[in-house]
């Protein structure tokens, strides 16, 4: 057999063939292949390649933003859970944590600027799990966006905490505080931040509900493999015999 003269084993000589097939025809296509082919002049063909896309800006997630990025996860899941519930009810063959989870929640966290239909969303986490699960998510992402343009949903800012100016007449003074407090209380009000953290507590209680769920059915399915297995091992013994 010939030596092998392939790109590998020839790596330089193999570009020298590349740069040259630029020149081929049929006068001088055998002295390429020979390597006794000398180029009159070298041709940049850089322009017939294909362009790159231009590259998407991907927020980038630090510690600071894990609250936010908790708290967003949180609602999405939530809410894409019982629109799973009611498209494809709870005796789907797959749980709604093995389709959706808090990767993809980070991952449409990090380019929501990025979002604005279903072919931009199909970028970041891939295609459709279950029907209209797009749709959906990008009617959500929509709704999620106008509510942080209005204040409602503040995002926290990726360049750093802006300073504010602070006037020392709007700070209240300590017994002002106290006695505030003391009155919610006496009226039986909550704060907002009392508010989130009992509604953050009751999301929590529903995922580990689910969970527990989850764990239960996946549990009630081995038993029913390994039963059936069982069974198939039985009738084939008393085939046999």
């Amino acid at each position: 057999m010939s030596e092998c003269r392939c790109s590998n084993c020839y790596p330089a000589e193999a570009i020298t063939l590349m740069d040259a097939l630029v020149h081929s025809n049929k006068d001088n296509f055998d002295d390429i292949l020979e390597d006794t082919f000398v180029s009159p002049c070298k041709h940049n063909i850089k322009h017939k390649y294909p362009s790159k896309p231009p590259t998407i800006k991907k927020r980038k997630i630090t510690n600071a933003d894990q609250p936010e990025l908790s708290e967003f996860s949180s609602q999405l899941l939530d809410d894409m859970g019982r629109f799973y519930q009611s498209v494809v009810g709870p005796l789907g063959t797959f749980p709604f944590a093995y389709l959706f989870d808090k990767e993809d929640c980070l991952a449409i966290l990090s380019h929501l600027d990025n979002i604005n239909e279903s072919k931009d969303l199909r970028g970041v986490i891939g295609g459709e799990c279950f029907e209209g699960q797009l749709k959906w998510l990008v009617n959500w992402i929509h709704n999620f966006k106008k509510n942080k343009d209005s204040g409602q949903q503040p995002l926290a800012d990726t360049c750093g905490p802006k300073r504010s100016r602070i006037n020392n007449n709007d700070i209240p003074h300590c017994s002002d505080v106290t006695q505030t407090q003391v009155s919610r209380r006496a009226s039986g009000q909550m704060t907002k931040k009392a508010q989130a953290a009992e509604a953050s507590r009751l999301r929590k209680i529903t995922r580990e509900e689910e969970t527990r769920k989850k764990n239960e059915r996946d549990a009630e399915r081995q038993a029913q493999v390994a039963n059936i297995m069982k069974e198939v091992l039985a009738q084939k013994q008393v085939s046999t015999s």
